[in-house]
């Protein structure tokens, strides 16, 4: 699976090598060009549940020294696919998360989380909006989120800050 990322007008031909689900939903992916690792968070779309927003967050250490997913006891719907070319660091090894033989087919059977389709890409930050109890992309909740110019953050409506 192939994901051309364009940021900063710098276009790579990324490979999908791993990708973490939770409760059958991308979580974590993570990406390498030749051998290097670029990590993209995916979280449900604030415009829309049935689909996706990632944002890269991060870059950095080999495919062959990722770091393995642990989840608490009793949690049952982590899942994760590996590319064969990847592996976890001999640190540490998987907890309480099912290994896949394929990535799981999403929306319309689509199996890249990247597919225009089923995601868009967040270039700002993106935040949680306590009140709808969901995140949103760089343009905030417009229902509960301002802007402070005076302070040159955003808060939400009540006054407090946006963490």
């Amino acid at each position: 699976m192939k994901f051309t990322h364009d940021y900063a007008n710098r276009v790579k031909e990324l490979e999908v090598v791993y990708i973490e689900y939770q409760d059958g939903v991308p979580h974590q992916v993570t990406c390498s060009d030749n051998g290097y690792c670029d990590h993209f968070d995916f979280y449900k779309s604030c415009y829309d549940d049935e689909n996706l927003m990632y944002y890269h967050s991060g870059g950095g250490g080999s495919i062959r020294d990722l770091q393995a997913p642990t989840y608490v006891d009793g949690y049952n719907g982590a899942s994760y696919w590996m590319h064969e070319s990847a592996s976890f660091s001999d640190k540490y090894k998987p907890k309480n998360i099912t290994r896949l033989k394929n990535p799981l087919p999403l929306r319309n059977n689509i199996i890249d989380p990247f597919n225009e389709e089923l995601s868009h890409e967040v270039y700002g930050t993106i935040d949680y909006c306590k009140f709808c109890d969901k995140y949103y992309d760089e343009n905030g909740c417009d229902d509960h989120h301002v802007w402070d110019e005076e302070n040159g953050v955003l808060k939400y409506i009540d006054g407090t800050e946006v963490e």
